[in-house]
């Protein structure tokens, strides 16, 4: 599985690829538009100890998550440049989108969470209406008569660019089985699963309150998307820890894992 992550600049967007991918990439902002942070993380099972336990395999295989960190989103850069930055996570199964709610006057970058998620959102509907227009338009001004795939083909991507219009996300419609073969090979973002990561201080982590969440949490309701909380730099504190100290950590937070696990 391939789970893109997502974010504007100076969100805390390559310090989540760190935490769970065990590397040390640097989480300054960095510029390089087409390059990306790849990394695997092994997902531990207890459900598969257990079985180990029982039937002593030669070798104990847990699944594993690939991890591509792109460069930050900014409103001001070019089209060309998004896409291009966008298009190294276009093979990817789902997407993390990074939206950070920490205050620290020393980091810049943009505060507001819900300009954040609203640009992210603006960017993957831009970037999937693109792709749906140009494929009606290759459609439509062919010299050859459509054969029948094309012509239903069609139809499903006039469905999708009407929904991209009214600025909706595409897993807001309902697909058939056939439909979704049939726009399978677009790999539209918008019709992926999103989990969006809101990156807390650690005072907001503890007390689950931030500015606007009620608002936040509409947002992300109303675009089909889920979420999750997290302190990343309370959990690379605590990765940084040897394990009896952190669970000493953990304990003193009143939680039994980390957020990462």
């Amino acid at each position: 599985m391939k789970i893109g992550i997502v974010g504007m600049p100076l969100t805390g967007k390559t310090t989540l690829f760190n935490l769970l991918t065990g590397q040390h990439k640097n989480t300054s902002a960095y510029s390089s538009k087409g390059t990306k942070n790849i990394g695997i993380a092994t997902v531990y099972d207890q459900r598969i100890d257990y079985l180990s336990s029982l039937y002593h395999p030669k070798k104990t295989t847990y699944a594993h998550i690939e991890f591509i960190d792109i460069a930050g989103i900014s409103p001001e850069l070019p089209t060309k440049e998004k896409a291009e930055i966008f298009s190294l996570i276009q093979d990817a199964d789902a997407l993390l989108l990074v939206i950070r709610l920490f205050e620290d006057p020393m980091v810049a970058g943009e505060k507001d969470p819900i300009i954040q998620i609203e640009n992210l959102k603006c960017e993957l509907l831009l970037r999937d209406l693109e792709v749906v227009e140009n494929r009606l338009d290759r459609l439509k001004n062919s010299k050859k008569k459509l054969i029948h795939n094309e012509l239903v083909e069609m139809e499903i991507l006039e469905k999708c660019y009407q929904r991209l219009s009214d600025d909706s996300f595409l897993s807001s419609l309902e697909f058939s089985e056939d439909e979704v073969k049939k726009i399978s090979s677009f790999s539209f973002y918008t019709l992926k699963p999103i989990i969006v990561a809101l990156n807390l201080s650690e005072e907001q982590f503890k007390s689950k309150s931030y500015p606007q969440k009620e608002k936040l949490e509409q947002v992300i309701r109303d675009s089909d998307m889920a979420s999750l909380d997290i302190c990343g730099k309370m959990e690379m504190e605590i990765s940084e820890l040897e394990p009896g100290e952190r669970q000493l950590f953990l304990e003193d937070l009143g939680l039994k894992e980390s957020g990462i696990e």
